[in-house]
């Protein structure tokens, strides 16, 4: 893929690297993935949210995958902000959930941080419409 694309593939740079991470993704080298995802986050434009929050949360799973659980935690705060960018509430409660997860099991972040995040996740769970959703925000939230 790399080849093709010195070659002047017309693939968004972006959606390029995203396709090479999922190659790794599937042979399980997670630390190549890692790389290649920061590439496409890179290469994505600032208005491609979508994008760049999806890449985010792949990243977050991916530094989980290494063993890097401050990495992650600060990947999947990072998707929270984009997604609340985008105005997808649930998807920022989630992915706050899974940063101040990971901020905990890391033992990296001080209280005072972890708190944050958990207050930021509180308020994302308190704009939850799906009503299915928010049993399980709400256990989220509480701890």
């Amino acid at each position: 893929m790399l080849k093709c694309k010195s070659k002047g593939s017309v693939e968004k740079d972006g959606d390029f690297y995203f396709n090479i991470v999922a190659a790794y993704n599937e042979m399980k080298e997670y630390s190549k993935a890692v790389k290649f995802y920061q590439r496409a986050i890179r290469e994505y434009i600032p208005r491609e949210t979508q994008s760049i929050s999806d890449a985010l949360i792949k990243l977050g799973y991916c530094s989980v995958n290494v063993g890097d659980l401050p990495s992650a935690a600060c990947s999947f705060r990072l998707a929270s902000h984009s997604y609340q960018k985008a105005k997808k509430t649930e998807d920022a409660a989630m992915a706050m959930r899974e940063a101040a997860s990971y901020m905990i099991r890391s033992q990296k972040f001080s209280k005072a941080e972890v708190l944050e995040t958990l207050a930021e996740c509180a308020q994302l769970c308190s704009g939850i419409t799906n009503q299915d959703l928010l049993p399980i925000f709400s256990q989220s939230c509480q701890k």
